[in-house]
């Protein structure tokens, strides 16, 4: 342990030692209280540093010890600003890599920038990726006992109901409506499951946070870690069920169903599945887009041997050569806050830079034939979380690795494509840009061209509005709905299902309390039966 881990370590055990000596259930209450009124501004005693994660790391420290006094809010105020201070001891900037230093504090914050906009355009993009696939309908119902079906209709209904909140407030679901709404078109087990799976009781945090002791012993990423309630987001408290923070739903849902069918070893499908969508996306722009195939029949075309070498998923030729490689991966929350140039550089290897070398070598390839000779060649990665990173030349910055000599290393070749011309892309940003090529508002080696330009000139701007004033202000995201319903079946029938209130089997108010009854029971069984 270095010397300033050591220091680190040594505060937190102040500021935990601190922490015992209140209630769990004290500390909970005020807590929640925070997180229900904190952008009211109604209560001035809470009128606090928003910064959410810090109140979800008390109730993690405070999980763990149990003390006799009851916290109020001015020792509230006094513990999270201890908590915040922990900072000083943690954030050491490295002058010559700075961005990389200030990579955990800003992943740390980006949490609560979801929206509710965003987490439905997610769960409709999941339907069209996955919805009516019987291989992920099955794997779901034996992996945790819904599928993506009942998954999906069940957050629609959610949503509709957190429609109303205040943004990020605690909210208390309205169980009877929903059963209403939902017993007629999901089955009544698989909504036990649902949130036996995602739901958690207060008796069962100790126990649950447990699993994340061993991250707790004043460690650097500890303190940075998402909270690990985003994967339990829901407060089961008898008859009721609560949503803990609706900010902390939004930032964790779009990964909910990614992590289930990691957990179904459907990785591997799923990956060719978004491929498969990235290709859809694309071919609706009336570009002329390679496949794969294609790409490796130029190769025979023109006797470049194909073993040993690396192909993208797709290339779109306009006057410039743009391959458009995709990867479903997402930020894990080690990845996130790593600050380690050489471990980043690590676990970005599969993926990250993996797309890079793929690119590169094909392009080389390419450049060889006299066809292409002439050709300038331009790279897009599209990826399912944001990892901050808008170019390759951004990601050496952060690695502080020369990646010619990586390339080269890998495949053997030079550098054919500049590295600010390789661009980092969020699915969600990718739809939007394919509407903008579909108008011939986006020419997409442009488009790049322009992000490389930015990155170059040291004034990035976000990559949305960036593709929205290229579209002449035209709100592309709110209109890549269109690339969800067009000639989609299994969208079409989650819309009829939530549109089914004709169809609700129990129409007695006796008969709907009795089954709210027995399935809040099943819930709290479903979850004293899950080991932490």
């Amino acid at each position: 342990m270095s010397k300033d881990d050591l220091a680190y370590s040594q505060q937190l055990a102040l500021v935990t030692n601190t922490i015992s000596k209140y209630t769990r259930i004290s500390v909970f209450e005020i807590s929640m209280k925070y997180l229900a009124n904190k952008r009211s501004g109604s209560d001035e005693g809470l009128n606090i540093k928003n910064a959410p994660w810090l109140v979800f790391l008390l109730v993690k420290i405070s999980s763990q010890e149990n003390g006799k006094l009851k916290m109020n809010e001015a020792d509230f105020v006094r513990v999270i600003n201890l908590l915040f201070r922990l900072q000083d001891y943690l954030f050491k900037p490295d002058y010559e890599n700075i961005l990389m230093s200030f990579r955990p504090l800003i992943n740390q914050q980006m949490w609560i920038g979801g929206g509710e906009g965003k987490s439905i355009m997610s769960l409709v993009r999941q339907c069209k990726i996955l919805g009516g696939k019987e291989k992920y309908e099955v794997a779901g119902r034996n992996v945790v006992g819904f599928g993506v079906t009942s998954f999906s209709i069940i957050w629609l209904h959610i949503f509709l109901q957190m429609g109303d909140r205040k943004d990020g407030q605690v909210f208390e679901l309205n169980m009877v409506d929903l059963l209403f709404r939902l017993q007629a078109v999901v089955k009544i087990d698989e909504i036990i499951n649902f949130f036996g799976y995602f739901g958690i009781r207060y008796k069962d945090l100790p126990a649950y946070f447990e699993q994340y002791k061993e991250k707790s012993n004043g460690t650097f990423e500890d303190y940075y870690y998402d909270t690990p309630l985003k994967r339990k987001p829901f407060l089961v408290s008898g008859a009721h069920v609560y949503i803990f923070n609706c900010d902390l739903i939004f930032s964790s849902f779009p990964y909910m169903l990614v992590d289930i069918i990691k957990r179904a070893d459907l990785k591997g499908e799923l990956g060719k599945d978004i491929e498969g969508y990235v290709g859809a996306c694309l071919a609706k722009t009336s570009k002329v887009v390679h496949s794969e195939s294609d790409l490796k029949n130029i190769y025979r075309e023109f006797l470049i041997p194909l073993k040993g070498n690396k192909f993208p998923d797709f290339a779109v030729e306009e006057s410039d050569f743009v391959f458009v490689e995709s990867k479903a991966v997402e930020q894990a929350d080690w990845l996130k806050v790593s600050s380690d140039p050489a471990l980043l550089k690590k676990v970005t290897h599969d993926h990250i830079l993996k797309a890079l070398v793929q690119c590169q070598m094909c392009a080389a390839r390419l450049k060889s034939i006299s066809k292409y000779a002439d050709k300038n060649f331009k790279a897009m990665v599209v990826t399912h979380g944001d990892f901050g990173f808008l170019t390759a030349a951004n990601i050496e910055n952060f690695i502080g690795e020369n990646l010619a000599d990586y390339v080269r290393e890998q495949c053997g070749v030079e550098l054919v494509i500049p590295l600010e011309q390789v661009v980092y892309i969020t699915i969600a940003d990718f739809e939007a840009l394919t509407l903008g090529m579909q108008s011939g508002d986006i020419v997409l080696s442009e488009f790049i061209s322009s992000v490389a330009n930015d990155y170059l000139t040291s004034s990035p701007k976000l990559l949305s509005e960036k593709i929205t004033a290229m579209c002449g202000e035209d709100d592309v995201y709110r209109r890549a709905s269109e690339i969800f319903s067009v000639n989609d079946d299994f969208i079409s029938g989650v819309v009829g299902f939530v549109n089914a209130g004709s169809g609700l089997r129990i129409r007695n108010t006796g008969g709907l309390i009795s089954l709210h009854q027995h399935v809040m029971m099943d819930i709290n069984e479903s979850i004293e039966r899950i080991r932490y």
